[in-house]
Order: structure tokens, then sequence, then C-alpha cells
């Protein structure tokens, strides 16, 4: 067992050789990243002056090597559709079309390379194969899609052939062939600037990197080192399973011909380390966690250097949420690692606005759509450019429309931001002028964030707006490259692609002081360094490891017949990442997010499992710990509940709503919860306005009601008449589109979603009518009263009198027996209205529907105390199939069951206006879920 650190010992390699050899050596590393830390340890051990190594990158040495220069992919995807052009002729796709399948193309291609695979024999076999899948064995003949779809296959080869000699002929390739070009010739006699090679910490090696080794072994002085343990190397020799971690390994040994590589250690095994997994509900909790972790660290007395610790995210996007929590102090922090490009806020943005001007100019009309102007002002990249974003958001919103008008969008902005507005939303709309465009507002961001840091720590959170502003230039600079000669394929739709996928592409390269502070990085910037303390945020299968879904041309099982790279295989380096960090730490936490969700959220890494049921059990120095946070939202402690005490203000306010009355949707919502009734009712908080772009359900809601009670107003104290109704069914648009100008005035019902919704409506109130005049044809129906106002005061145990008031939407009669209605336009199941003890209605807002209708048929009842024949129930107009939905009462006339819901009604009105009685929170927490005032509870 050897506790020096990698790094350490590739320095003592290089030092017991004499400064002739290493005038002579390059010392290659999978990454750039452990040169900085080779170097430094070479002058701490160096008792002398020596001569410094070249170090290289694998990717650095290929590139020295290699007479091509590597083809920037976005701009080989446009050389390829050339290719496109030629091979297919009048055929050829549209470039909107044929970017979608350049990436998974090259991405074969360049797979293909990497594996030095006969391409010519690959595509090949891959076309008999999909040959044989599209054969129809009762001979018929194929579609024309199916003769497309093998066509395609059939020139994969010319794709790759043709796009070859494009690129060759300027000097140029994608990575894929450059790499092959160096393992094909690097035995063709050309000189080399070295005489020894060191190849240090590799796990995984392509065929092209493996052919190159294996050449300079035979010509050259080759010393490879690896940072492997027995742990994943010789399972069986310590009882273990086959471990993925070293699958690639064990190819790469058997395909250079090693029988026992050097340097491996058994740490995993064998050296005193602690280990606790720690369960943390929600991202949020992790990071703070680590926080008070670090702080812990710090504070004691066996915290060793800072640079010696590293908090490592599986998540990258994490990282925001972490450096804002971090513990601030002496401790320095170093980020180093690549954070994705499109998590930013001003590439968001940009984003938007591409987006925006996308849609607006597939508008015949040029509007713009509401909701991406608000989120582009409510994102804080453009808010730090606005003087005034808040009366600009307000501004669209009073419009209350899905689509504004150019001008009507400007009149949104003071006159300070005008020159702002003017650059987003007033231009050309081919793809030169929004490239200018987009030029001209990145460096108007630029101009703000150089008047004053003040004016710059306010925008930029975390300090990461300088390094959008200089990876978002690199994507403009690529995108300049890509239209520049390619304007004729260059629509707004294509400009948007092109630009979505250099983004997905980017990353903000935060470079700190890696000699420096605790280290803060990403997975693969540990790769081939050591710590003594590790915190893993984001433990959880599909981070750790990272979900593989690239799309490929080319099946598994061809894939594997040419040993093409797999999903199995990328598994297996992560794998091999995750174990060689452990090796020479002596504790390490990993933290994992254990709230449940879609897709296996809340399912720790099997990393994780395998250290619990084999390393743990294998190493008995090994002490693994488990630990729960407990920071479960909604299950705060008691003290922290919301409790309303019924002050002289808030009993005032209930004895006027006393006097002026309860309705039954006030009840239901005090039964739901009363903390909700006392917001709602007492209070009287209203939610935000926002833009109501479509049609909410309460305008559906009213409408319906509006019209119904047009249709049947005429038919008051007499019989409804089918073939009035009839007729009715003709002068609905009319009565729609009245209510509409009453209840949604600013509304855009002509197009989208709202004109869908409108068709509903009427197609809703048609059935409805329709259904109504066949059951009138078999049972003559008299209306008594539609929209029926009525109230009634019931006494308290206390002396008090409450009055109850509702408006019932429709009374009629057959015969003796009279009929009180309500109109549902949402789905009611027979369930919920079917209560079985009267109790339920107390404790169960599942039947507010019954509630409602009983307390319609209890108001009624007072009013009417001579009627003996009263039946209660409602309509669903979205499952009318159901008819008139009743609920199941445990009397058989209106004395009985009046009575009993009485006293129901009673007790809920004694509990409300009891002035000892607190408001609470319901303990029903899926009742909170589309609760208006959640956000105060914090539910």
């Amino acid at each position: 067992m050897n506790n020096k650190k990698f790094l350490e010992r590739v320095t003592e390699l290089l030092l017991s050789r004499s400064k002739a050899d290493l005038l002579e050596t390059v010392v290659v590393f999978p990454n750039k990243r452990p040169e900085i830390f080779l170097k430094k340890y070479l002058e701490e051990q160096a008792s002398g002056s020596f001569w410094m190594p070249d170090v290289r990158s694998i990717d650095e040495l290929i590139s020295e090597l290699s007479p091509w220069t590597v083809q920037d992919s976005m701009v080989t995807w446009f050389e390829l559709f050339e290719v496109h052009k030629q091979i297919e002729g009048e055929k050829a796709r549209h470039p909107d079309e044929f970017i979608n399948w350049a990436p998974v193309m090259l991405r074969d291609f360049n797979d293909a390379d990497m594996a030095m695979a006969n391409v010519k024999e690959l595509f090949s076999f891959l076309s008999k194969a999909k040959a044989l899948e599209r054969w129809h064995p009762d001979g018929s003949n194929l579609t024309e899609f199916e003769k497309a779809y093998l066509d395609f296959y059939n020139k994969l080869f010319r794709y790759y052939d043709g796009l070859k000699k494009s690129l060759t002929e300027k000097g140029l390739g994608t990575k894929g062939m450059v790499y092959r070009e160096v393992a094909e010739s690097i035995e063709t006699g050309r000189v080399l600037p070295w005489k020894q090679f060191v190849f240090a910490g590799f796990n995984a090696l392509t065929r092209t990197e493996q052919q190159l080794i294996l050449s300079l072994k035979r010509n050259y002085p080759v010393t490879l080192l690896w940072d492997v343990d027995e742990y994943y190397i010789y399972p069986k020799k310590h009882h273990l399973p086959w471990q993925e971690a070293g699958f690639p390994l064990h190819q790469i040994f058997k395909n250079l011909k090693i029988d026992r590589p050097e340097w491996i250690e058994n740490n995993l095994l064998e050296s005193e380390k602690e280990m606790t997994l720690v369960a943390a509900p929600k991202q949020v909790s992790q990071v703070k966690f680590a926080a008070q972790l670090l702080t812990q660290w710090s504070d004691s007395d066996r915290s060793g250097s800072p640079v010696d610790t590293a908090i490592v995210l599986a998540d990258e996007k994490l990282l925001i949420p972490l450096l804002t929590s971090l513990p601030v102090g002496e401790t320095t922090y170093n980020v180093t690692m690549g954070y994705p490009l499109a998590l930013g806020s001003l590439s968001q943005f940009l984003t938007l606005w591409v987006d925006l001007l996308v849609r607006q100019h597939d508008q015949s009309n040029r509007a713009y759509a509401t909701a991406l102007v608000l989120s582009m002002l409510q994102n804080s990249a453009l808010q730090f450019l606005l003087h005034d974003s808040k009366t600009a958001i307000a501004k669209a919103k009073s419009f209350n429309r899905e689509f504004l008008s150019g001008d009507k969008v400007m009149s949104c902005f003071v006159e300070a931001d005008g020159a702002v507005a003017a650059t987003l939303f007033q231009g050309g709309e081919d793809v030169s002028q929004l490239f200018n465009r987009m030029m001209k507002l990145l460096l108007q961001l630029k101009n703000k964030m150089d008047l004053s840091e003040n004016q710059k720590a306010g925008f930029a959170e975390a300090a990461l707006v300088e390094q959008q502003l200089s990876s978002l230039m690199v994507v403009m600079k690529k995108l300049s490259t890509v239209v520049r000669g390619n304007e004729n394929y260059f629509s707004l739709k294509v400009f948007q692609k092109v630009f979505s996928r250099l983004v997905a592409a980017s990353e903000i390269s935060l470079k700190g002081e890696p000699l420096n502070g605790i280290q803060v990085m990403g997975m693969l910037e540990t790769r081939l360094l050591d710590f003594k303390r590790i915190i893993i945020l984001s433990a959880n299968e599909g981070m750790l490891p990272k979900n593989s879904s690239a799309e490929s041309f080319i099946p598994f099982d061809i894939r594997k017949e040419f040993a093409l790279p797999l999903p199995d295989e990328e598994n297996a380096i992560y794998a091999y990442h995750f174990f060689r960090l452990l090796q020479r730490t002596e504790e390490v936490v990993m933290v994992y997010n254990s709230e449940e969700g879609n897709f296996g959220s809340g399912e720790k890494s099997r990393f994780l499992f395998q250290l619990e049921i084999e390393a743990a059990k294998a190493n008995p120095n090994l002490h693994l710990h488990h630990h729960f946070l407990k920071i479960e939202p909604g299950n705060r402690p008691a003290e922290d509940d919301i409790v309303i005490p019924k002050s002289e203000t808030v009993l005032t306010k209930l004895d006027a709503l006393r006097t002026k009355g309860l309705s039954p949707s006030a009840l239901n919502q005090y039964v739901k919860c009363p903390l909700q009734f006392y917001f709602a009712r007492l209070l009287k908080l209203k939610v935000p306005d926002g833009v109501q772009s479509t049609m909410e359900a309460n305008v559906f809601g009213t409408v319906v009601h509006e019209v119904l009670e047009e249709v049947y107003k005429p038919f008051i104290n007499q019989p409804i008449d089918p073939k009035q109704l009839t007729k009715a069914l003709g002068g609905l648009d009319r009565l729609i589109s009245a209510s509409l100008k009453k209840n949604y005035p600013s509304g855009d019902v002509t197009h989208g979603k709202n004109l869908l919704t409108i068709k509903v409506l009427k197609r809703y109130l048609e059935r409805f009518i329709q259904e109504e005049i066949g059951q009138l044809k078999k049972e003559p129906r008299m209306m008594v009263a539609v929209e029926k106002e009525l109230q009634h005061s019931l006494l308290l145990p206390d002396g008090r009198m409450v009055t109850v008031k509702g408006v019932i939407d429709r009374v009629d009669r057959a015969g003796e027996q009279l009929r009180i209605s309500d109109y549902k336009t949402g789905s009611v199941k027979k369930s919920d209205v079917n209560f079985k003890e009267w109790d339920q209605l107390l404790t169960d807002s599942k039947y507010s529907k019954a509630f409602q209708t009983l307390t319609y048929g209890w108001l009624f009842q007072k009013n009417h105390p001579e009627i003996k024949q009263l039946q209660l129930g409602l309509f669903s107009l979205r499952n009318l199939s159901d008819g008139f939905i009743t609920p199941k009462m445990q009397a058989s006339n209106p004395g009985e069951w009046v009575e009993s819901f009485e006293t129901v009604l009673a007790t809920i009105l004694a509990e409300i206006f009891d002035e000892k009685r607190e408001f609470t929170q319901t303990t029903d927490h899926a009742s909170c879920e589309w609760c208006d005032f959640k956000s105060i509870c914090n539910r």
C-alpha cells in the first residue's frame, strides 16, 4: 500500500532519470489539468537544476503529430451538407431538416475512425442488415418510404468518403480522422521531437490511441504508468465479483500485451477510510449540508491543507446554489470545472429571444408571443440592461393577450430603455441582421457591465456573467464562421438550431488557482488528482454514472461487432473515475437526493450500493456510516405551523361576514383548509395578476352558466318547449360572444388554444341542450327558476344568527316533483357525491360538490317548506352520459335529510364563529398543491 499521490510517484520516476533523458521525454496525460500539479511536485522534489520534460495532453500530442487540423464540428455540418447536395442532387433535403441528421452521422463517422473500423465494410454490413429488416417474405414490393430508408443507409459510406476527401483537401479532418491518420502513419519514418514517451494515468484508450502506443513501443522507449487498484483489477484475488471499473483497463492490457501492469495498489481494500452516505431531500439541502460540513471541518484541528479538500459535483447544475451557500471567511475556493453555458441566464435569454423572433416570423400578423416576451423581461440579464423592467412587465401583462403587436411591445418600455427595446423588437428578419442585433445586444451588456463594479455585482450572481459573455462571444465567432459563405442555407429556423446546438455544446470554463483553496470540480476534472477529504454531491443513479443516450444510426449489435463505443463502456469509464477518486482519500462524504420523483430520482447511485455490499465488507478498515437529513417540506415542527388566533380584528371581520352571508363555496373552503378560508374570506388576499393568454376555468364556467341562463329564461313558469330549444341552438354563437365580451374583454378567441376552448364550450352546450330535448320528449318539464338567489339565517348554539346564501342554477318541475340542478363544467364522478356518513361532509373536501348541492336544497326547502317532493343533483357537462347525478342520502323525504344536513351546517358554522377556535392549516397536503396561498404557508 502506497499513500503517495499518483502524480508524486510520477514525479519521482521522472527525477530518477538523467537530465539528457528528460530533455528528450514527453509526458502524456489524458487531459491538461495534471500538468500544473506535476510541475509543482517537480519543483518541490528536485534537489537541483533539471530539464523540464515536455508535457502534453493526448489531444495536444495528436495535434502536433498530424498534418491535419481538427475542423469545428459545426462547420463540418455544412461541409457534410455540400456532400449531401452532391449525392442527392435535386432530391437534397432542406438544411433545416438535414441539420437534424448531421450530428448523428458525424458522431458515427467519428466513432468508426476512433475504433479504426473498416468503414466501407461497416456501412456495407449495416446496409444489408437494414435491407433484411425491410424484407417482405410475401414478395410484395417495398413502399416509397422503405425505399428511401434503405437508400439512405446504402449511401452512408459515400457520405463518409465524400466528407473525408472534402476536408483533407483543405488540410482538415474530424477528430476521428485526425486520430486515425496519426495511428496509421506514425511508423512511416516521420521524425518525432521526442525519443522517450511516458503515458500516465490512462484508464481508457481508443483503438487509435492503442495503435499509436504500440507503434511507438516498437521504435522508442515507452513507459506506461497506471493509477489503478486491486479492488477492480484483480477482484477474484479477493473473492469479489467482476468490477465494471476494471473492464476498460483489462481491454487495454490485453490489446497492448501487458501481462503484469506496474503500480497496482491495494488502497480500497486495506487503507483506513471514513465514508458517509447522506440522504438529503431536494437539491438545495445537499448544498446546505455541504456548507455546514465544511464549517465543521475548518473548525476542527484535523482539517489539514484546504487544497487537500475537494467538493465534486456529479450534477453541474448545483454549482450556483453551492457557491451561494459556501461559508465565507479566510478559506478560499477554487472552481475548476466546465459549467454548461446553456444554464447561464444570458444564454437562456438569447435562446428565448431567438425563439420569440422565429415564432413571430411564423405569425401572419407578425405578432410577438406574450408569454415569451414576459419570460425575457423577467430574465436577470435583460433586467440588468433595462432601467425599468417592472413597468415593462406590468404593461405587457395589462394587455392580457396571447400575442402583442410590435407597437404594443415597444409601448411597454420607458423612454430610457428605447435603445435596448429597439435592438430587441425593431429590426430586419434575415439572418445577417439578426446576428448583428445579437452582437449589438452583447456589446450593450458588456458596456454597461464596465460602468461600475457595484452595478456588475448586482447582476452577476456568483460572478458568472463575465464568463458567460466570454463564452458567448466564442459562440458568436463560430456562428459567424458558419453563416459566412452559407447564407443561402440559413433561414431563421436553421439559425435557431445552429445557435441552440452551439450553446448546448459549450461550457463556461471556470479556471481558478488549483494549488490553493478548497477545490470545486466535476467528476472528470478529478482525473489523476488525489485529496484527503472529499464531498460528492448528487451521488444519484443517472448522475453517477451519467445517463448515456447518444443517438446513432448504427444499432448496438453492429457497433459491438465492429468494436465501436458502447454505453456500458462509458459507464465502466465513469465507474473507474469514481473508485479511483476514493483510492487515497481518508474521509469521503457522498450526498444524494432522496426526494422521490420521476425517472428514478431519489435513488442513490449503484456505486454507493457497491460500497455498502462489497467494499465495506471486504475492507475491515473502511468505516461506512449512514446519515438521513430530516428536512421534509410540510412536515415542520408543530410550533412552525401557521396558527391564526381570533383577535378582536378577526372577530370584527367575522361578524361582518356573518351578517353578509356565507356561500357554499366559502363553507367548502373552510372544510378544505381553515387557513385558506382566513386568507380568502377575511383578509381578502388576491392572487397576483398574470397574463391570461388562454381562457381560465372560471371564465369558461361563467360563460356556460350565463348562456344557459339566457337559453332557459324564456321558459320560466311554463313548459320547456323542445322546438324552441332547437331554435336556441342556432343562437349559441351570439350568446357566447356576448358573455365573452363581458367576462373576457381583452382575450383573443380567434385562434390558438382559446379558439379550441370556445369550440369545446359550444360543444358542451350543444350536447347538453340536445340531451335535454331528447329527455323532454320522454318527460315534459316546467321551468320554475334560473339563477335563483336564496338565503336563510341559521341560529347557532350561542344565540347568534348566521346568514347562508347561494344562487341555484336551475329549478324545474316534472309532475309534483321539484328538481334543483347545479351545472358543473368539470368532470364529476358519482363517487364524488355518494358519501356514507353525514360526518364525512365535515372532514373530507372530496364531497364538496355534494355539500354544495345539499346547501342549495336546504336553502330552497327553508324558503319553501310546503314542498314535499324535492330532488337534488347536478349535471356534469363533461360526462353527460352519467345523466343527473344525485347524492345518495340516508333519508327518503326532505324533512329527514334537511334535519341531518342542518346539523352538519350548524357544526361548520359553529367552528367558524367559535372565538376560541384558531384558524389552522389543513393536514391534507394534497389539498395544498393547487392552493393560491401555498407560497405563504411554504407548503
